[in-house]
């Protein structure tokens, strides 16, 4: 008998510390799915191979750790928005022959559209006039791609989210960053529109590009965010969106400039959000 309590003894405590373990792999449970089964659902080996590298990283953390401290929390939430802004950039022109020339060929040959039309045809008279086209419709295209790709974002990851304990906000700003990157690329091509037009940079464009640049971008997430929650579930906004856009892009002044509108209308232009940042 007394040789079964010291049994008892001796394994009690080591009940005790196998306890924790179970109790830590549980948030571990929660997380490595979501790398999992984006891994899953992309086609790209490349993806596959960065996200499954990432879940094991994240069970290394999570085994190393007595508790899961915020930071390491924190850590993790920023290596899955990454691996799903990677999935992103690759899924959106895969198979196409000019890749992610095509965030820049967009608005250039919507631009060419527009010059022939409004310049040789209307003969709209503003100065570098293409130059003025192609700045207008790249703002333009990033701001519209992220409302309507944002606005699908959580639908498209409909089963990511139900597996998932990722915060759902993760996935809009995935599709935001994934546009936002494809505007920055083009900005060298901007550079070189202006030395072949002419225009050199002036301190004023320095100091005011990034106060553009952040008004646009929070214009864009901000009403992605109220977009793709409402959007899930009132998929007629999807639709609604399309027209609402194309309205928006002709009260623009994108393809003219202000002094084209009939000055009893330039108070309700310069009323419009994207007015001043596009």
């Amino acid at each position: 008998m007394s040789e079964e309590m010291l049994k008892e003894n001796v394994s009690a405590p080591e009940k005790q510390q196998e306890q924790p373990k179970v109790e830590q792999e549980k948030p571990l449970a929660k997380i490595k799915p979501a790398a999992k089964e984006i891994a899953e659902l992309s086609n790209d080996n490349a993806v596959k191979a960065d996200l499954m590298a990432w879940s094991s990283s994240a069970e290394t953390v999570r085994s190393n750790t007595a508790q899961g401290s915020r930071a390491n929390k924190l850590a993790e939430g920023a290596q899955f928005s990454l691996s799903l802004l990677a999935k992103e950039l690759k899924a959106k022109y895969k198979g196409t022959v000019f890749g992610y020339a095509w965030s820049i060929l967009i608005p250039f040959l919507q631009s060419i559209i527009y010059y022939c039309v409004f310049s040789v045809f209307l003969r709209f008279s503003i100065k570098d006039y293409f130059l003025y086209l192609f700045v207008g419709c790249m703002c333009w295209q990033f701001f519209s791609n992220v409302l309507l790709q944002g606005a699908n974002s959580m639908i498209c990851n409909a089963n990511l989210i139900r597996k998932t304990t990722a915060p759902r906000w993760i996935f809009v700003l995935s599709s935001f960053s994934a546009e936002a990157v494809h505007l920055l690329l083009s900005i060298p091509v901007v550079l070189l529109l202006m030395l072949y037009c002419g225009r050199m940079l002036t301190f004023q464009a320095i100091w005011l590009f990034p106060l553009a640049f952040f008004s646009l971008c929070s214009l864009a997430l901000g009403l992605t965010l109220a977009v793709a929650g409402i959007n899930a579930y009132f998929r007629d906004l999807e639709r609604i969106l399309q027209i609402l856009l194309q309205a928006w892009f002709y009260v623009t002044p994108i393809f003219y400039a202000l002094g084209f509108v009939p000055e009893k209308y330039h108070t309700l232009i310069r009323l419009n959000p994207a007015y001043a940042p596009v």
